[in-house]
């Protein structure tokens, strides 16, 4: 009597470490324009960053939930903007026991990646790179989202520190802020 099941195969069976590290994560780097010293463009980001829900971590970096769960962390120290999606990715491929050979009347047998039947490495290996294709999608979607919501503190950050710049050289009779074809300006007049 043959009996088949499904099974759930961990998916670092079949990745390598580094594929392991790298997957669901991405790193950008960004600038931070010197208008203040870089210590008072760090502290202004960072009250900026609290302002919109961001966390600081204990060792200075920023970090927040995306409305989809995704982990992004703003690393002033480093100018990187770190994407994390990895919590969410789908750790196991199920497939049905017939298929690998794995049970027979007698019970299980041991099985490991390397001594899989070569139809059956194929067809999860195409499994893996679908899993992939989608997860590479998703992670972008992600980055996006990041780096907009970065891109908004950012130009928060350059509009205190221009005013901040501003009183040091003089009273600041008006400010005035204008957005054209994705360009802010933003016009200080000092008395």
């Amino acid at each position: 009597m043959s009996r088949s099941y499904q099974i759930k195969l961990p998916l670092a069976m079949f990745l390598t470490s580094d594929q392991l590290a790298r997957r669901g994560r991405l790193d950008m780097s960004f600038d931070l324009l010197g208008i203040l010293t870089p210590e008072r463009m760090k502290e202004i980001l960072g009250e900026i960053l609290t302002g919109r829900g961001w966390t600081q971590t204990p060792d200075g970096k920023w970090t927040c939930r995306s409305p989809d769960g995704a982990i992004w962390r703003i690393d002033p120290a480093s100018h990187t903007l770190e994407v994390d999606v990895s919590p969410q990715l789908t750790q196991d491929i199920i497939v049905d026991s017939s298929r690998l050979g794995i049970y027979d009347d007698s019970g299980p047998r041991n099985v490991s990646a390397t001594n899989l039947p070569a139809a059956v490495r194929t067809s999860i290996e195409a499994a893996v790179q679908s899993l992939e294709a989608g997860e590479k999608d998703r992670l972008v979607r992600e980055a996006m989202q990041a780096r907009l919501a970065l891109t908004e503190a950012l130009q928060e950050v350059y509009r205190e520190a221009l005013q901040e710049k501003a009183k040091s050289i003089g009273n600041i009779v008006s400010v005035s802020e204008s957005t054209q074809d994705g360009t802010t300006r933003i016009r200080i007049e000092i008395a």
